[in-house]
């Protein structure tokens, strides 16, 4: 017993340094931060279509962190022509540092989300079905659940898509189809 104990604290003292010390955030420091990001994603991270900002609450982890870091390294938000990526840039830069980061994100996680409501009431929802069968569902799942990374360069892993604002997709496909958003050479 003495020696599984001895050969475990090697095996963690052995691997401590490749450990990321970055990887838990403190709800509650989050939470002193995201005072400032409530004035447009809510106070419950449930978005906000005046301001344009998404909502927040129900996203993984992992993507809040990597949009994060990507508005603050300049993969996101620098093209002129998106004025809402652009005010996100510089508030993403009001986050002290990386641990900072990682505070909200875990915050954001302990906030419940709530379905958002259904604003955008002319398009076809067979023909949306179809496209989102046909485009869609690889990265983002057939009930828009989102996918985790495969390990394949070609496959990304794909955020969540059920529970955001239908007006807030559509920002974001135009932003795709048009070049604003995805174009970074950077931005896989």
């Amino acid at each position: 017993m003495k020696l599984r104990r001895f050969a475990l604290c090697i095996l963690i003292s052995a691997t401590a340094p490749s450990i990321d010390v970055w990887a838990e955030g403190d709800a509650s420091k989050g939470k002193v931060h995201y005072v400032l990001c409530q004035t447009c994603h809510g106070e419950n991270a449930e978005g906000n279509k005046s301001t344009g900002a998404p909502r927040l609450a129900g996203l993984r982890k992992w993507y809040l962190l990597s949009q994060l870091q990507k508005f603050r390294s300049g993969l996101r938000g620098r093209n002129p022509e998106d004025s809402f990526g652009q005010q996100m840039a510089g508030m993403s830069n009001t986050l002290p540092d990386e641990q900072a980061i990682h505070d909200v994100v875990a915050y954001i996680g302990t906030l419940k989300a709530s379905p958002a409501p259904s604003t955008e009431t002319n398009g076809d929802p067979s023909k949306g079905k179809e496209t989102y069968g046909g485009m869609c569902t690889q990265c983002h799942g057939s009930k828009g659940q989102g996918l985790a990374a495969t390990g394949d360069a070609n496959h990304p892993p794909a955020p969540r898509l059920t529970g955001q604002h239908d007006w807030y997709m559509i920002r974001q496909l135009q932003n795709y189809k048009s070049g604003i958003r995805g174009s970074h050479q950077e931005d896989k």
